[in-house]
């Protein structure tokens, strides 16, 4: 059956429009593989700040216009 596949979370939905994996996430924050594990997998996980910013930055190479409420609305 289709549409039966983990939840994607918006930095997720992010990464595949522009063709970038997790991996990729991971070494452009730099944050740790269980990190991008949950940045992309869990819609509830909110990280702290010091590694949002990070992500951040990676995702803004990607979208310049990117803001930290469109990821984890607070």
């Amino acid at each position: 059956m289709f549409g039966l596949g983990k939840p994607e979370t918006k930095v997720k939905k992010l990464l595949k429009k522009h063709r970038k994996t997790q991996e990729w996430l991971c070494a452009a924050a730099p944050i740790s593989k269980d990190t991008g594990t949950k940045v992309c997998a869990d819609p509830d996980y909110i990280p702290v700040p010091k590694v949002a910013k990070k992500i951040l930055v990676a995702l803004r190479k990607l979208e310049p216009d990117v803001k930290h409420e469109e990821l984890w609305p607070m």
